[in-house]
């Protein structure tokens, strides 16, 4: 089952779940009112960013274990500002006064302790793009010719994005395998290289399957 929303201009938007509706008329975010005799709620905001759609569903999270503390903007920047820590208006830089300087402030202002970050260095995980078999590929190639693409399953039961430790690269992942199914690519961890077309079964030993890419972002002086 699930509960109807609407714009505050009477535009429909996509069902929601009973406990998101809830949660959503606790915060005073939406008002709940009877449509046709069907329960239904109008947001009392302009939607429906993904980063707001998960900050929502963060904050739903939390207050099923915890009681959840939240501050206005504004206020986060008060204790920014007294701290003397800037905030980057670089939202793609990968810098932690881009990204974790205000997590940090609040994490301050209900804990304390130094009133100076100690660690600034950051952890980048994003997922690895798969690539599910296809016959061929739908873009045609010149000569109309379209070639094979994707799958993950490599032979020797091996499949892509496992994580290895090859006798020379170290801790490096399985990214493809030749026509004749002997040599394997791999590539590094941070970020998409290739380190070697040419790598042996007996060069690597395998560890575990990955999903997600990671890698450490850039320090940034407070």
């Amino acid at each position: 089952m699930f509960v109807p929303v609407t714009l505050q201009t009477g535009e429909k938007l996509m069902p929601t779940h009973p406990n998101k509706a809830g949660m959503l008329i606790r915060k005073r975010l939406a008002t709940p009112y009877w449509r046709n005799g069907i329960f239904s709620i109008r947001l009392n905001y302009e939607p429906i960013s993904p980063l707001e759609i998960g900050k929502q569903w963060f904050y739903s999270e939390v207050e099923k274990r915890w009681k959840l503390l939240t501050l206005q903007g504004r206020e986060t920047q008060e204790i920014r500002d007294r701290l003397g820590l800037k905030k980057s208006s670089k939202k793609l830089s990968e810098t932690f006064d881009a990204h974790c300087v205000d997590s940090w402030c609040l994490a301050y202002h209900t804990i304390g302790g130094e009133n100076i970050p100690d660690n600034t260095d950051i952890f980048c995980i994003s997922p690895i793009p798969i690539k599910r078999r296809e016959l061929h590929r739908q873009q045609e190639s010149k000569g109309r010719k379209r070639s094979r693409q994707g799958g993950t399953v490599l032979g020797k039961g091996l499949v892509k994005n496992t994580l290895v430790r090859h006798i020379r690269y170290g801790l490096t992942r399985l990214a493809g395998v030749n026509a004749k199914g002997d040599l394997f690519s791999i590539y590094n961890l941070e970020g998409n290289k290739r380190l070697t077309t040419g790598a042996k079964r007996s060069d690597f030993k395998v560890l575990t399957r990955l999903n997600f890419n990671y890698r450490s972002g850039h320090s940034s002086p407070c």
